[in-house]
């Protein structure tokens, strides 16, 4: 998870300037680096806010048949899955030829981004199961497996990009 998350965020990241001003036609560099940034905030505000509002501390059979599912969607293991199918739809959201499409994908690409490294650490956490070793085990593969993501988004990333503006984001995709 660590991999793909640091990889589609550094593609995202380093082309998604040149990407808007090629493909859409968007000059407004300091406004497509504000929605850069947007994400980044949602997803931080998002994290402060929600406990507040919604509690933890419930019994998830007692919910109703949406919400019992979003539960279980979020709820650790399956957590990360949802979170890396998120990576999925935003990277596709920014293959459709529509800029607010383009530009809704690529906020929330930064909040999925924060996501993904916090829920990443709860799970190691989680299956540390209080061991601080075993923690700090899962937590260097996470960062080796992030170093490993930033690297190949950095250089297949704006080489892709070279061959066809849409091809780093078909690449993370699929990755």
């Amino acid at each position: 998870c660590s991999l793909c998350n640091n990889a589609s965020y550094v593609i995202e990241f380093a082309t998604f300037a040149v990407y808007f001003r090629q493909v859409h036609n968007w000059n407004e560099a300091t406004l497509a680096s504000v929605a850069q940034t947007a994400g980044d905030v949602l997803g931080a505000i998002m994290m402060q806010v929600l406990p507040v509002f919604f509690s933890s501390d419930y019994n998830p059979d007692e919910l109703g048949c949406f919400w019992r599912c979003f539960h279980h969607l979020t709820a650790q293991p399956y957590n990360l899955t949802f979170i890396l199918s998120t990576w999925i739809l935003f990277n596709l959201g920014l293959t459709i030829p529509s800029l607010p499409v383009a530009i809704v994908a690529q906020i929330f690409m930064g909040t999925t981004y924060v996501y993904c490294s916090k829920w990443t650490t709860d799970m190691n956490l989680f299956y540390s199961l209080g061991d601080s070793k075993v923690f700090m085990s899962l937590q260097v593969y996470c960062r080796n497996a992030d170093a490993l993501g930033g690297s190949v988004a950095g250089l297949l990333g704006t080489a892709l990009f070279t061959v066809d503006p849409v091809a780093p984001f078909v690449f993370s995709t699929a990755l």
